[in-house]
């Protein structure tokens, strides 16, 4: 998240933030400031995190590495935000065996020119409220190399774009539902929390060259400003309704930014002067979702 200072002297825009990892940063260490919301969704609580900023920034690499990569190199392992959840709610059932009962089912989807797809069966569906009637639910192994997500990632659509040899053309959303149930005697506690990782499509200027590709990034920069618009309208006070029927894309969104969810995004940034125009747009987004409050609610007992 950023906030801008006043403009100094030099007439230079300062952000700061509230956690800046480097380029030499892995993704574990990344995961061990952010790994704790995972536990928030097994305690019950609705928790959303997802990475936004211009094509090629690094987004898929820390959500979904080595996924969608299938040139990693050998023996590399720095696995991203989404293997390494599924992970982090492996451990705890098998360190709560005995004590804790979970259910885990999810949903792996795609947004692409204002469609849902079902990347665990490659089906379109339409959005009715907020449900996707072609992409049921399905039990979740609990294993960062899973198979099964493995092969969803790489349903995902990509094309080589003038930002990215192989750019993600759409918003992908992994959402897990994580049933908690008390089995030791000492309680009869139940929770429901929810889970939800999101790998959103790089912005970056349409490619007027190409008919395909322009109307994917028509598409995409379509949803992120509705996206901008609801966080923009989530900020002002005075705003009593949001607007998340705007996009696909909000819509699906509108269970992550509601009451008593927890909520974090990653904003990702080029340190190329070329992308400086993006990088200061990328930021401004961020100043807007930093400003945008989540009503409260205490999380189930537990």
């Amino acid at each position: 998240m950023a906030k801008r200072n006043a403009r100094t002297a030099e007439d230079v825009d300062r952000f700061q933030m509230e956690r800046v990892f480097e380029k030499h940063d892995t993704n574990q260490q990344i995961f061990n400031e952010v790994g704790q919301l995972v536990g928030s969704a097994i305690n019950g609580r609705n928790v959303c995190i997802f990475a936004y900023g211009q094509t090629g920034s690094g987004k898929t690499h820390t959500m979904n590495y080595p996924w969608n990569e299938p040139n990693a190199p050998a023996g590399y392992v720095d696995f991203g935000i989404i293997p390494r959840s599924v992970e982090k709610i492996s451990d705890f059932i098998n360190t709560n065996q005995g004590i804790w009962e979970l259910s885990i089912s999810g949903k792996y989807i795609e947004i692409y020119a204002e469609k849902v797809y079902d990347l665990l069966r490659v089906e379109t569906s339409t959005v009715r409220g907020k449900t996707v009637s072609a992409a049921p639910e399905v039990k979740v192994m609990y294993s960062k190399d899973n198979g099964l997500l493995a092969q969803a990632s790489s349903n995902r659509r990509t094309r080589s774009t003038k930002g990215n040899a192989q750019s993600s053309r759409s918003h992908s959303l992994l959402t897990l539902q994580i049933s908690a149930r008390r089995v030791d005697g000492k309680g009869k506690q139940k929770t429901i929390g929810l889970l939800n990782l999101i790998d959103l499509a790089g912005s970056e200027e349409p490619d007027i060259n190409d008919k395909a590709s322009q109307q994917e990034g028509i598409n995409i920069n379509l949803s992120l400003s509705e996206l901008r618009k609801v966080l923009g309208q989530m900020a002002d006070p005075k705003v009593k309704n949001i607007s998340f029927r705007g996009s696909v894309l909000t819509k699906l969104l509108q269970t992550s930014l509601g009451t008593g969810c927890k909520t974090m995004m990653f904003v990702m940034l080029s340190p190329l002067k070329k992308d400086s125009k993006d990088t200061r747009s990328t930021l401004q987004f961020a100043m807007t979702a930093q400003q945008a409050k989540l009503k409260t609610s205490k999380a189930p007992p537990r």
